[in-house]
């Protein structure tokens, strides 16, 4: 299944990435990335993440325990 967007909890509620742009690129894909193939230098640990690509190339990496994932029906 492909992931559609990212969810965070605020104390407004749940707000979400990936489902529009970020400032004036779209997102193009959301990744899961397991912690045996990412780590955080500056924590000296493992940690799953989210990388998120956008329309013009950049990635943004975001701490996977923060969000959750909300996924296509499909794939």
């Amino acid at each position: 299944m492909k992931i559609k967007a990212l969810g965070y909890i605020t104390d407004k509620g749940i707000n979400f990435v990936g489902q529009i742009s970020v400032g004036f690129n779209k997102v193009v894909d959301i990744t899961f990335i397991e912690s045996d193939h990412f780590s955080i230098d500056y924590e000296r640990r493992h940690s799953d993440v989210y990388k998120i690509t956008l329309s013009d190339g950049k990635v943004i990496i975001l701490p996977a325990q923060n969000y959750m994932a909300l996924y296509e029906d499909g794939e």
